[in-house]
Parts: C-alpha cells; sequence; structure tokens
C-alpha cells in the first residue's frame, strides 16, 4: 500500500521545491538569471552534509524500528543530487496537480492511537508554515490555531502515518526545545539533524540529506571556483534559518573565508548577494538549485543527456574541430594554437561571449583585438554565421566584431571569432572571414577557396574523407530541447521520449545518434534538418517534440525565450521591423537590383540563344558557314537544356566553387563580390527561360513574313531585327514582366553563396533573437507586396498591348470610304 504512493511522496518533494521559488516570486523578475550555484567537490563539503532523521526516547526500539523498516525498505528516502535535479526537470514550472484529495484523514483510514511530532515548522527546505490552503499536503499543528506544517516533512509524515496505523498530532517548537521536548515526553518523535550522540534520544536512518551550496552572481569570479580555498577573503553570508551555520564557522577559520551578516530569510539574502554586500551565499543544494532553476521564463526546458545514453561516436562528436584542407600544414599550427589555451580560459571565453550576444557583457572583459603588425598571406576562414553563441552575425562594427569579406557593414561575432583572432594573431598573420551557407563551408575549403573553416563541425568520418580536422576548441554536452508545456519537460531519462518525434541537424553526429535510438528505444526521429534555427521552429512550431543539440547553444535558446517571453506575436513583429529596418531595406533594395539587372541581361541572351536555336542552314550557305551555325545551334541547345534541366541551387554551387578549383582562386577574387556572382548565375539561368519566351514569340508569327522579306531584299538578320523581333518582344512582354516575379523570389536562393538579399538579411537579424516566424513573416509581406506590384505592372501593360492590336487589327479589316458612285449604284 506504501509502495502505491511514492509517486506522491515525490510530489512533495517537488512543491517544497516549487515553494522555495514561489516565495521568491516578489523579485523573480529581478533575480532572473543573475545567479549560478557552485558545488565544492572537496572532502569537507562531502562530509559537511546534514541528514534529517527521526529522534525518539532512549530505548523505544519498537517505534523507532517500524520507522527504520519503512524508510529503508519501502522508500529511497536518500535524495542525491540527481534526484532532485530529476525532480526540478520534471515537475518544477509544470501545473500545479491537488493531492489535497489524497490527504490522510480519521474519514478514509482506520487509525489508532495518535503520534505526537515536534518540528520546526520554518525548516525550508523540508517545510514551511501555511494557512492549509495550498494544493499539497497539509497537517494541523495543534499548538499553533490556523496553521499548518506543508512541505516535504508532511508528505513524509502522512504516509508514515499510514504505515503505522496511528493519528500524526504536530507540535511546533524551536529547533533546540526539539530534543528536550523527547527527552521529557512531551513528544514521540521529533524531527532534527541525524547526530552521533546517541547518549540520550534514539535516531532513526536518515531520510533526507542537505548539502552546502554556494549562490554566487552569474559570470562573476566566483562562479569559476571549485575549491574552497579560492574563497579566501570572500565575504559569505547564510539566512538565519540555514542549518549550515556551524560549518561556515569551521570554513572561515580553516580557509580564512569572512562570514557576513546573517539574513533574516532566502529573500533577504539573495538581495545581500545581488547587490554586491556578499560575495556568495551558502544555502541548501536543493533550495540553490530550485533558485536557479525557477529564474527561467523560457517556453523551453532543457534534458541534459547522460554520457551512458551517448555512443562513442558522439561521444566524440561532442568535440568541436577547426576545419582544414587534406594535407595542409595549417592544421598543425591549428594544434599547437590550441594547446596554449587552457580549459579554464575556453570556459571564461565561451561565458563571455554568452553574456555578449545577452547585450549585458560586463565592463572589465575586454575582447581580443588583432595585432596591428601582422602582414603577409591573410588566413581565410570560412564561417556560417547562424550558430549563436558560437558565431553570429551583426550590422555594427565593435572590437568584438571582424569585417565578413564581400558583404556591406556585415560583421561576424562570437566565440569562434575570438578564437580566429588568437590564432591570427599567434600566426601573424591578418584574417580574412567570408560567410557561406552550412552546406558550401566543405567544399570551400576543399576547393581551396578558403584557407580553413570554423562552423561547429564535429569530426564524423564522412567529413574526415573530404577534409582535415584540428585538436577540439570546445568540447559540449548534449541536450535535448523540448516545449516547456509538453510532457517531455518531466523526462528523467531518454527512454521516456519513446514514441515522440525528435530532429536533429543534418551531418552531425546526433543525426546517426537518433537513428540508433529509433531502433533502441522507439524514438521517432524525423528527417534530419540543415540549420540549427530551423531545428528550433520545428519544436516551437511543434512540427517535432523535441531536436538534439549542444548545451551551450540550447541554454541561448532557453536565454532569448524568456527574454522575450512578455512579447506578443505582433510586438515582436514590430522589435524586428524598429531594430533591424536598415538590413530589412537593404535586403529589399538587394533583391530588386538583382531581379532587374538578371532579368534584363537575361532578356539580351535569351534574343541571342533563341536565334541561334532558330538558325537554318541553307543550302546556298558555303561549307564554313553552316559548320559554324551548326554549331552555334549545338551550343544553344546544350546551353538551354543544362540551365532549365538543373536547378539554380546546383548551379550556384558548380559556379562559385568549381571554378576557383579550376582557377586555383578564391570565388570572391574571381568575381569581384557576391553580388557580382549572384548576378552572373541569374542571368545565365534565367536567359535560358528567355530564350524560349522570344522563341514562342517567334513561333507565333506568320512564316510567310520572313519569306515576304527575304522578297523585298532584305537579309535574314535585317529581316529578324527588324520584322520580326519587334513583333515576337510585343507579344512576349507579359511572359517577359514574369520572369521578374520569378527573379524576385528566386534570389532568396543565392543565400547559400553569401548574398545578403531579402531572405538572408531577416535571416541575420533573427540570429540570436530567435524571431524566426515572425521574419518569415515580413519577408513574406514584402515579397508579395514586391509580386503584386510587378503583377499590376503585367496587367496595365498587357490592356495597352491589347488595345494596339485590337487597334491595329481594326484598321485592317476597315473599309475603303465609299463614293457617290457606289452610293447611287450599290458596291
Amino acid at each position: 500500500m506504501i509502495r502505491e504512493h511514492m509517486s506522491k511522496f515525490n510530489r512533495g518533494l517537488t512543491w517544497v521545491l516549487l515553494f522555495c521559488s514561489l516565495i521568491l516570486s516578489g523579485c523573480e523578475k529581478k533575480l532572473s538569471r543573475k545567479f549560478s550555484v557552485v558545488d565544492m567537490q572537496t572532502e569537507d563539503s562531502t562530509l559537511c552534509v546534514k541528514e534529517f532523521a527521526l529522534a525518539s526516547r532512549k530505548g523505544a526500539s519498537p517505534l523507532r524500528d517500524s520507522i527504520n523498516s519503512f524508510i529503508s525498505s519501502d522508500f529511497p528516502f536518500e535524495v542525491s543530487d540527481e534526484i532532485v535535479e530529476k525532480i526540478l526537470d520534471r515537475t518544477l514550472g509544470a501545473e500545479q496537480e491537488s493531492s489535497k484529495g489524497d490527504s490522510i484523514s480519521a474519514d478514509t483510514l482506520v487509525l489508532s492511537g495518535t503520534i505526537r511530532i515536534a518540528c520546526d515548522p520554518d525548516a525550508l527546505p523540508l517545510s514551511w508554515r501555511s494557512g492549509g490552503d495550498e494544493q499539497i499536503e497539509s497537517i494541523p499543528i495543534s499548538n499553533l490555531s490556523g496553521e499548518y506544517l506543508t512541505g516535504f516533512d508532511a508528505e513524509f509524515l502522512t504516509l508514515l502515518s499510514r504505515y503505522l496505523k496511528k493519528n500524526v498530532e504536530m507540535i511546533s517548537l524551536p529547533e533546540k526545545e526539539l530534543l528536550p521536548a523527547v527527552e521529557e515526553s512531551r513528544a514521540d518523535l521529533a524531527i532534527v539533524p541525524l547526530s552521533k550522540d546517541t547518549s540520550k534520544v534514539g535516531y532513526s536512518v536518515s531520510y533526507f540529506t542537505s548539502r552546502p551550496a554556494f549562490l554566487v552572481r552569474e559570470r562573476s569570479e566566483e562562479s569559476y571556483f571549485d575549491k574552497l580555498e579560492q574563497f579566501k577573503g570572500k565575504r559569505i553570508s547564510l539566512s538565519k534559518k540555514s542549518s549550515f551555520g556551524d560549518i561556515l564557522g569551521k570554513w572561515c577559520e580553516k580557509y580564512g573565508i569572512v562570514q557576513g551578516e546573517s539574513a533574516d530569510d532566502i529573500e533577504g539574502l539573495l538581495t545581500m548577494l545581488g547587490e554586491k554586500d556578499i560575495d556568495a551565499a551558502l544555502t541548501e543544494d536543493v533550495l540553490a538549485k530550485a533558485i536557479i532553476h525557477n529564474s527561467n521564463d523560457s517556453e523551453y526546458a532543457i534534458y541534459d543527456l547522460k554520457e551512458s545514453e551517448l555512443n562513442e561516436q558522439t561521444l566524440n562528436g561532442l568535440k568541436l574541430a577547426m576545419v582544414t584542407q587534406k594535407g595542409s600544414t595549417l592544421t598543425r599550427q591549428i594544434d599547437e594554437f590550441l594547446n596554449t589555451l587552457s580549459a579554464q580560459e575556453r570556459r571564461v571565453l565561451m561565458d563571455n561571449v554568452i553574456s555578449l550576444s545577452h547585450g549585458d557583457v560586463p565592463s572589465d572583459v575586454q575582447p581580443e583585438k588583432l595585432s596591428p603588425s601582422l602582414s603577409g598571406k591573410p588566413l581565410t576562414v570560412a564561417i556560417e554565421g547562424d550558430y549563436p553563441p558560437f558565431i553570429w552575425v551583426v550590422n555594427e562594427e565593435s572590437d568584438w566584431t571582424v569585417p565578413i569579406q564581400g558583404q556591406n557593414n556585415l560583421y561576424a561575432e562570437g566565440y569562434e571569432i575570438e578564437l580566429l583572432k588568437k590564432l591570427a594573431n599567434y600566426l601573424k598573420v591578418p584574417l580574412e572571414v567570408h560567410k557561406y551557407d552550412f552546406d558550401a563551408i566543405i567544399p570551400s575549403v576543399s576547393t581551396g577557396s578558403v584557407d580553413m573553416a570554423v562552423a561547429s563541425f564535429s569530426p564524423t568520418e564522412e567529413r574526415k574523407m573530404s577534409v582535415d580536422f584540428s585538436a577540439p576548441y570546445y568540447e559540449c554536452k548534449v541536450s535535448i530541447l523540448v516545449k516547456k508545456d509538453s510532457p517531455l519537460a518531466k523526462a528523467t531519462s531518454i527512454k521516456d521520449f519513446k514514441g515522440h518525434t525528435v530532429v536533429a541537424q543534418k551531418g552531425t553526429s546526433y543525426e546517426t545518434l537518433l537513428k540508433e535510438w529509433e531502433h533502441i528505444y522507439g524514438i521517432k526521429a524525423l528527417s534530419p534538418l540543415a540549420k540549427m534555427s530551423e531545428q528550433i521552429m520545428a519544436v516551437k512550431s511543434m512540427a517535432a517534440e523535441a531536436t538534439i543539440m549542444e548545451s551551450p547553444v540550447a541554454q541561448m535558446v532557453c536565454y532569448q525565450s524568456a527574454s522575450s517571453s512578455q512579447m506578443g506575436f505582433f510586438q515582436r513583429v514590430w522589435y524586428l521591423l524598429k531594430n533591424y529596418y536598415g538590413e530589412i531595406l537593404k535586403g529589399v533594395a538587394m533583391t530588386i537590383t538583382l531581379a532587374i539587372l538578371s532579368t534584363s541581361i537575361a532578356l539580351l541572351l535569351g534574343i541571342l540563344l533563341a536565334l541561334g536555336k532558330n538558325m537554318t542552314v541553307r543550302e546556298e550557305d558555303s561549307t564554313v558557314t553552316k559548320f559554324l551555325k551548326r554549331i552555334a545551334k549545338g551550343f544553344c541547345d546544350i546551353y538551354v537544356g543544362f540551365f532549365r534541366g538543373t536547378p539554380l541551387l546546383v548551379q550556384a554551387m558548380i559556379l562559385f566553387f568549381g571554378i576557383p578549383v579550376w582557377a586555383r582562386m578564391g570565388s570572391v577574387w574571381i568575381f569581384g563580390g557576391y553580388f557580382l556572382c549572384a548576378l552572373i548565375i541569374m542571368s545565365l539561368n534565367m536567359a535560358a527561360y528567355m530564350c524560349e519566351i522570344v522563341r514562342s514569340g517567334l513561333g507565333a508569327l506568320d512564316p510567310g513574313q520572313m519569306e515576304g522579306g527575304l522578297a523585298l531584299g532584305l537579309t535574314p538578320r535585317q529581316v529578324n531585327r527588324l520584322i520580326l523581333l519587334p513583333q515576337a518582344l510585343r507579344n512576349s512582354v507579359p511572359s517577359i514582366l514574369n520572369e521578374y516575379i520569378v527573379s524576385l523570389k528566386d534570389s532568396s536562393i543565392l543565400n547559400v553563396i553569401g548574398l545578403t538579399e531579402l531572405y538572408a538579411a531577416i535571416t541575420l537579424a533573427t540570429n540570436t533573437n530567435y524571431f524566426k516566424i515572425e521574419g518569415y513573416l515580413i519577408v513574406a509581406v514584402i515579397y508579395l507586396i514586391l509580386t503584386m506590384l510587378v503583377s499590376y505592372l503585367i496587367t496595365l501593360v498587357s490592356k495597352v498591348l491589347l488595345k494596339e492590336k485590337m487597334g491595329s487589327d481594326s484598321d485592317k479589316r476597315q473599309k475603303p470610304p465609299l463614293d457617290k458612285e457606289d452610293m447611287l449604284y450599290g458596291e
């Protein structure tokens, strides 16, 4: 019967922790994301724990034996850090569930006798006093009218009451009077810290273990400490109700820690810490973790995978490395550089750039600066620019940024940029950064367009076939991101994801891992997505229930979601328009310019191609003329067939990366920038379609016009130029203008080679705030307006041409005027 209520007991512990966060609700917004927990992994701190047990009178062994049997056999009351974290991840922040209906009462159980239990009802995180109106277990306090014991102890004692089949009478006493009350028989049991001194009372086995932890300001010096010795000279305080007062006193003597004034309650303690009156706050680990956990207002939750849930390939994939060309000596130089950076330096650097992405980087933190004395051949690096906090793109220059080559007023910053600046200074060469789409980065390195690449790549076996990898520059933990209101937010094991849909990024070790889980755990692995932003959108829109990614990225997503939790949909749209209108307008201008120029050039090329395909080999032509005509006609046929038969994306990749391989030069140097390359690609592609439009216009004309022109002594070229082409173009104007619409939309494909048109501009604007859906709505509206304008122009031009044609036809059909004789005698 006791086992049936295990979930109820765990819920009691959860509500204790939840209450710990609720008492901070008055200052929650102020404290949000300002603190972090430091667990001291030292011998002293491991021994300095508080184990809570039930004290009974000396010699009262039957009762104590029953309690021990209940605790040891029926419940895992030893609450470890891992169990606490599981419970926090599963239920904190979820909707409150009432357990009041399951309360133990004389009406529902046949209880005989009463046990008097003394406790201090203000002993967070185990219990607190309430008015009995909370939706969790409460027990009336007999000597405090109208007040109840609520929380973990109440759940525990209620189940113990059921086990012993006795009523419970709670007595509130100060901590120092608890043991005397048992000795003097004023209470049968008392909830006290477990002691080795059993001369006056007997103790049950421990049912709860409280460990010390330091709460410190996030990204402060103390947040990087992992030894008590490092707190020498630091001011540390605790609350007056804390059970660690004696422990802190010992640490002050041994390690030179300065003990600050104690706070009345937890809220006061956090206020002192937030205002920098103290350097750290000493409290129970479960309470500290509850505070940190509930400062997150994100719409997402994170499940951190354990190493036991990962295969060897994935564990290796957590080590992000830099990419170089096969056999390059640069790999060895990068490895030598990375060996100069300690794990502490890398961790501090990541914390700094996370602060930078939040907009609250500490004033005393300085970025790496490129040395002005750098010379020689630049180190060219390919980046993606869409993976914060590792790297992202901004439109304002600062000491944290590096300009992106071939892009006007675009700059890259982030963890990988800081590493690249350090690497350039180490190699004593200038640094040049080039932005490519994720799928284009490996080809850019393997073809020699750039010297190396950083794009949060893990060294998979497939990638090693094309490029070399340096030593790891960052080792990640793996997290699964889910919606906070999803049942998966309560997951404690990867087994809980059975039957749920999970998506990973294409080309990563996570893709392989999901396929493995699909067979082992029954997880539904969806088709992988190309970008991290697409993974987040999939979870946000519930296209996927979860996505797997690096822990720093998941934390970044949660932070940004929490920051924008108070903003509605249209508020986020307005935020993007207000803060990124410059980038959006530049993207619109780039899109329109590219569409007009590429379509105009394509029209000229299309006319030439159409004339080439319509070229007729005549008997009177010379042998050389016949040969040249066949060559020209064959070229036009092959050209049109290729560009109409292959996707624009493939053509862009071949042109942008294929030519540099043959020329052994970078794409930007060959084409002079991304815009010129995009213009060439669009013009060549659309010329094939323009050719067919012009040919259809020529085919609609009367074949006799060519014969009539030749009969008048005109050459075929003159007939085409003066008679046929003007008519064909006039008839094809609506179709030609329609190609402008096509080019407006197709230009978005060319962000794959780094062109910052409208689609790419909004992508950059949503890099660190993840307002992707709102951004795409803005893009959709802008594209709709542009296409509607062009459509209106097509309609207008078509009407004008139709009127002209109808007028011309009516003139041809008009009869000659009748003279008087005709009128008198008839026609």
